[in-house]
């Protein structure tokens, strides 16, 4: 159960990550 639940919001963590780091590429991009 713990471990489901970590690994649950591992993933939410790692999709945010991933997320932000998209967001902050097009910003980039978008500045050159």
């Amino acid at each position: 159960m713990y471990d489901l639940h970590y690994k649950f919001y591992y993933n939410e963590v790692n999709a945010l990550k991933g997320v932000i780091i998209m967001s902050t590429n097009k910003n980039d991009y978008e500045h050159m």
